[in-house]
């Protein structure tokens, strides 16, 4: 607020990777300034603001560009990689560098960030392959329980129950689940899915999953 409608629009029209345009209405309101010939924003927060105020489609296309810039660059950081494939709309980048950032995140021990963008790599699916899939949805719901976030887990935890085929790995997706519903203070519903998971994985022998189970 306070600024003038045309240092507004001026403000609008800035991208973070477009030449300067009337440069100095941008520059005076303080909250971008220059560097090489280009304009960046002080603050994230003045970023996200922006954001709001580009197009859809222009927006798209932005990101895009920046996502290009990134690959041609080489090396770019898998978090920043990932947030403009999504912003792109980008399937296959978004799952690959998500999945990169979700691994990175857990190594830092950031684990709301991990949850984050497993969560984001789970947007697709169907991009993810199928031997890894159910890694990946159980790092989801393990990440968010990390941070007390019961609900995400949970939710991820049944997800995993719902798209799993396989004996052993629906057993333990239920023995996971029931684990969950225990915490969640659900001591019924907990008996029904380590009921099930005992179900699905005794015909299979001895199995790390069966002793959790247990």
């Amino acid at each position: 607020d306070g600024l003038s409608p045309h240092t507004s629009a001026s403000l609008g029209a800035t991208n973070g990777i477009g030449p300067l345009a009337d440069s100095d209405a941008v520059r005076a309101s303080g909250l971008v300034i220059e560097e090489n010939d280009r304009l960046r924003c002080q603050h994230d927060l003045v970023r996200m603001a922006l954001s709001t105020q580009i197009s859809g489609p222009r927006r798209t296309e932005t990101h895009r560009r920046v996502l290009a810039a990134l690959d041609a660059v080489g090396n770019p950081d898998p978090a920043v990689r990932a947030h403009h494939a999504i912003g792109a709309g980008d399937g296959p980048i978004t799952v690959v560098a998500s999945l990169h950032a979700g691994r990175d995140a857990v190594v830092a021990g950031a684990r709301r960030q991990a949850a984050r963008h497993y969560a984001n790599a789970l947007r697709h699916p169907e991009l993810i392959p199928s031997d890894e899939l159910d890694d990946v949805m159980y790092a989801a719901s393990y990440q968010a329980y990390l941070t007390n976030d019961m609900a995400g887990a949970t939710a991820w935890a049944e997800q995993r129950t719902m798209r799993l085929t396989g004996p052993v790995t629906q057993g333990d997706a239920h023995r996971w689940l029931s684990r969950l519903r225990w915490f969640s203070g659900q001591p019924e519903e907990a008996f029904t899915e380590g009921q099930r998971a005992v179900d699905a994985l005794e015909p299979h022998g001895a199995t790390p999953q069966l002793a959790l189970a247990y």
